[in-house]
């Protein structure tokens, strides 16, 4: 499937991943936002939208480029796996260091209440992409996959927006 066709299948994939994010690393109650406010992000624009394209590929168990960087405004972030497993990033709005987040033993999953409201979750099988088009305002930006057993592995970074 091309790149297009793909991202037309955004809003739709938005939607169903939502629908089974609790078992996919998404808000489980630990301070991570809301399925509807991915939801929200990804139906407010369009392609006609995007100013600029930030790509930031997920792979065993870390994101390329660790430290991201893109302008402010309508972005288009998309994020290949490249890896063997599946992957996500969940991006927060915030200054704090993205690795220095409590683990819970039980769930082995990062605690993300200090990171604020999670903006939006992208999510990939091996192989796959998945892009999330937001408006960002300049600040910093933390991103973690919050799969079980990924964060604890090295699987965040930050992205900066100017």
């Amino acid at each position: 499937m091309n790149r297009k066709a793909s991202r037309l299948l955004v809003v739709p994939l938005v939607a169903i991943l939502a629908a089974f994010a609790g078992g996919c690393g998404g808000d489980d109650g630990d301070g991570g936002g809301s399925e509807e406010a991915t939801e929200a992000i990804a139906e407010e624009f369009t392609d006609a939208d995007v100013a600029a394209t930030i790509e930031v590929e997920m792979k065993e168990f870390e994101f390329v480029p660790m430290d991201a960087k893109g302008p402010a405004g309508v972005d288009e972030v998309v994020t290949p796996n490249t890896g063997e497993v599946e992957h996500e990033l969940q991006l927060f709005k915030s200054d704090l260091d993205p690795g220095s987040l409590t683990v819970d033993s039980a769930d082995n999953k990062a605690d993300t209440a200090p990171l604020g409201e999670r903006l939006f979750e992208a999510f990939a099988e091996p192989g796959e992409t998945d892009s999330v088009i937001a408006d960002l305002e300049p600040g910093t930006y933390a991103m973690i996959c919050n799969i079980a057993g990924h964060y604890v592995a090295g699987m965040w970074g930050s992205l900066t927006i100017k």
